[in-house]
């Protein structure tokens, strides 16, 4: 797919955010730069591509190891960033749920919500029996508790505001929802453009 790259820079010229915009589905993206970032950051790209052989451990932001028995094909995402992550890896067809929150792309409000960031609906999710659900920082551990009570699989990811932990996301969104050939391409794209800068 064609790529639209913006980089929104400070008063010092330093890159600041990438916007990666995809021309054909109009799918956008954007990346968070520490200033070191102008550096070389190419080295140790993973070499783990292909189709995901389930059962799969993930090990997710908080260090929470989490084995998914086969390839989760309803998922609900409780982050706006992650739902865009969500979209960018082409895995849109698995998503049953997402907040009040979530708009972007367009096309993702037509998807059932299941409340705000802070207090989502826990009966709703449950109710929509999702295979995997994927929260940010903001949930909290009693509705984790919840959620793994009724049997559903949670992986927690957060590491936006960090270059190196975008990757870290994309890649194991990718093994989640065995997309790794398209996060593999996605973050090969992004350290490609940060080193161009």
């Amino acid at each position: 797919d064609n790529k639209i790259i913006t980089i929104l820079r400070n008063n010092n010229d330093e890159p600041l955010k990438i916007k990666l915009i995809n021309s054909n589905s109009k799918k956008m993206f954007e990346y968070e730069l520490n200033n070191a970032e102008k550096k070389d950051n190419t080295a140790n790209q993973s070499s783990q591509v292909g189709e995901v052989v389930y059962p799969v451990t993930i090990t997710d932001s908080f260090g929470k190891e989490v084995t998914l028995d086969k390839e989760p094909k309803k998922i609900i995402s409780v982050a706006p960033n992650i739902t865009e992550m969500i979209y960018e890896l082409g895995a849109e067809g698995k998503l049953v749920g997402r907040t009040d929150y979530c708009d972007y792309p367009k096309e993702v409000t037509n998807i059932e919500s299941i409340g705000n960031l802070m207090t989502p609906d826990i009966e709703k999710i449950i109710s929509l029996e999702p295979d995997l659900v994927i929260t940010s920082t903001h949930f909290d551990k009693e509705n984790t508790a919840k959620l793994e009570a009724a049997g559903i699989k949670i992986i927690g990811l957060y590491e936006e505001h960090d270059v190196d932990g975008v990757y870290t996301m994309m890649e194991t969104l990718g093994k989640a929802l065995n997309k790794q050939d398209e996060a593999t391409k996605d973050v090969a794209a992004m350290k490609s453009t940060i080193k161009e800068v």
